[in-house]
């Protein structure tokens, strides 16, 4: 049987299956230490009221333009409070804004169901998931760049399309992206634009009037931030804008980035990342399956496929690349998989594919439900130590707590409805394996979410128990901290903590300070603190460094 949607109910079983993977639990987890680069600055702006310069640990901040951090912030201000989830649903709800616009927008070239399944594609790779849960800029950037290529890819294939629209509605998603990481989306985007401009032999459409309109429009998004900045941060020799993203770019290529060791790993994870669907992608080159997309998208198809080729081999040819700079182009890989897959008919991989998700949910439900019996028998006594200690503490909170035990059983109804579904009906077509595989991940992502990330949260370093020590010693005194680095336990201190990098702001100021003991020397130099008297309040050690907090007099 396939799968055949309306607009409005494919939209919302991919509203369903988003909301299920991306939601569930997202505050579980303690922030961690990239995620801290990311919501510090964003904690900085709502306590100094300065948006216009984003600062981490008491300096500014350009690796990366501001705008992650205006959408953390933002998310904060609506949420009411500084939370993991607040963290977090800019990353979520950007996954959510690309799949949209993929399914909802007309498309010349990709039916309703190919539009479906790149949603689906792209939700459930594994790269897409752990990276649109983190507060991290890669998925947000990866969305930006994927709506500017379909946007861009969509007017394109109309049979009357709009030159303005073709340029200025990308544009201002690229704008927009200029914001997120700088220059390097134009990358992405003009490959794609140019690939297909020349395999379709019309590169005469780059000169048009409407494509340099948008590039102001682009430019002038992004210039309308950067000309805000102070003078001595954005021109002369010493800007610190550009001089930081030239540093940047070329770490890639020597110094601490510079890891041959580890770039053939790098490279592998950038593949890796697309799974499950990576398997399919080789259909993109076999020339049997691809002779079944039409004579009036061939040339489209091919230009893609170049594009995302070019991409892939650029980023990766970068001795000091990571794994997650391939993210953008995972949309363009997900609208060309599905555009493949419904386009053919695999018999003998489509039993195979059917076969497997059988199998997957019945071990998913098998799994629920011995985890329900765990959490309603008390733990896993059979397990001593710690782990046992700290697995049989998270069953337990799981079992007071009523919203985890309706979620729970959902998950196991639900895993074992489909196991049962497929069993009996079975489920033909591409589409409709690719429906049922996105049903299966959101299974999982709500079993893990009531399952596993309690468990996980129970493991993990105690940032927040730090904090409310840090608290309780301070007990609501400023704290100010000296040249610290951005750990993860400084987002759960309240009030909010005063970054410094000169002992001359603690000049006649009152309250706390916290600084690595490998710093006390160069302080007490400075006269700013007592020479071998400090008031010490609390001493404990993070990762490899040790922290002293004392008391200030304010004299």
């Amino acid at each position: 049987m396939d799968f055949k949607f309306n607009k409005l109910t494919a939209y919302l079983a991919i509203l369903a299956i988003w909301a299920c993977i991306y939601l569930p639990a997202l505050g579980t987890l303690h922030i961690d230490f990239n995620e801290g680069r990311r919501i510090m600055p964003a904690v900085e702006m709502l306590d100094s009221g300065n948006w216009k310069v984003p600062s981490l640990a008491g300096e500014e901040y350009f690796k990366k333009p501001p705008m992650i951090n205006w959408l953390i912030a933002g998310s904060f201000i609506v949420f009411g409070d500084k939370s993991e989830f607040a963290a977090r649903f800019p990353s979520a709800i950007a996954m959510l804004a690309f799949v949209s616009l993929l399914v909802l927008m007309p498309s010349g070239f990709l039916d309703l169901r190919a539009r479906f399944a790149a949603a689906v594609i792209f939700l459930t790779c594994i790269g897409c998931i752990d990276s649109g849960r983190q507060a991290e800029i890669d998925s947000v950037y990866a969305c930006v760049t994927g709506m500017a290529i379909i946007t861009w890819l969509n007017i394109w294939s109309e049979k009357r399309k709009s030159s303005f629209g073709l340029w200025f509605f990308p544009s201002l998603i690229i704008g927009f992206g200029l914001l997120l990481k700088g220059p390097v989306i134009l990358l992405f985007y003009y490959m794609t634009v140019f690939s297909v401009l020349v395999s379709e032999r019309k590169t005469k459409e780059a000169m048009s009037i409407f494509h340099f309109i948008g590039i102001v429009v682009m430019l002038g998004i992004f210039f309308s931030w950067f000309l805000s900045l102070p003078k001595a941060v954005r021109s002369g020799n010493d800007s610190k804008v550009a001089g930081t993203w030239v540093s940047e770019i070329m770490m890639r290529f020597r110094g601490e980035e510079l890891n041959l060791g580890k770039w053939p790993v790098r490279v592998l994870g950038a593949f890796l990342n697309f799974l499950p669907w990576l398997i399919f992608t080789p259909l993109l080159f076999s020339k049997r399956i691809i002779s079944g997309i039409s004579d009036k998208d061939i040339l489209l198809f091919k230009g893609c496929r170049i594009a995302l080729v070019a991409c892939l081999v650029l980023v990766n040819l970068m001795p000091g690349t990571k794994a997650r700079y391939s993210l953008p182009v995972y949309g363009l890989a997900s609208m060309m998989t599905a555009w493949v897959l419904v386009s053919v008919s695999l018999p003998k991989s489509e039993k195979i594919w059917r076969n497997l998700i059988v199998v997957l949910s019945g071990i998913l439900t098998i799994a629920c439900i011995l985890t329900m019996f765990m959490i309603f028998a008390g733990g896993m006594n059979f397990i001593h130590g710690d782990l046992g200690k700290g697995l049989n503490s998270a069953l337990i909170e799981m079992r007071s707590t009523y919203p985890t035990m309706v979620f729970c059983i959902l998950s196991t109804l639900l895993a074992a409805a489909i196991f049962i579904y497929l069993l009996k009906k079975g489920v033909s077509g591409t589409s409709g394996l690719i429906a049922a595989s996105g049903v299966l991940v959101a299974i999982l992502g709500i079993s893990a979410a009531v399952f596993a990330f309690p468990v996980m949260a129970k493991f993990q370093k105690g940032h927040d128990i730090l904090a409310e020590e840090i608290n309780a010693v301070t007990n609501g005194k400023t704290l100010f901290a000296y040249k610290t680095e951005c750990e993860p336990f400084f987002f759960y201190i309240r009030p909010s903590i005063k970054f410094i990098i000169d002992p001359g702001q603690l000049d006649g100021k009152a309250g706390c300070l916290i600084f690595r003991t490998a710093l006390q020397k160069e302080l007490e130099e400075s006269g700013r603190i007592p020479t071998g008297n400090l008031r010490e309040l609390y001493r404990f050690k993070h990762r490899r460094a040790e922290y002293v907090l004392i008391e200030l007099d304010g004299g």
